[in-house]
């Protein structure tokens, strides 16, 4: 599985096209990350957890990150 996830990585990085991956507390940004739920217990607006990386197509938006949002 780890050898055919790093060969699809290299064919993806050919083709200039990235993974991001935002990190938990970073500030939600609908243009860049798709909230799939919303929760209670941290500061609002700010990403609580991280479902699906989004992907670059060098800076175009191919695929929002999904993620999970402290309402």
């Amino acid at each position: 599985v780890d050898d055919a996830r790093y060969k699809s990585n290299l064919f993806l990085e050919e083709l200039h096209i990235t993974s991001f991956e935002p990190a938990v507390g970073e500030e939600f940004i609908p243009e860049r990350h798709h909230a799939l739920e919303q929760i209670g217990g941290g500061r609002s607006g700010t990403i609580a957890r991280v479902i699906r990386p989004g992907y670059l197509h060098d800076d175009q938006i191919l695929r929002l990150a999904d993620v999970v949002v402290y309402g």
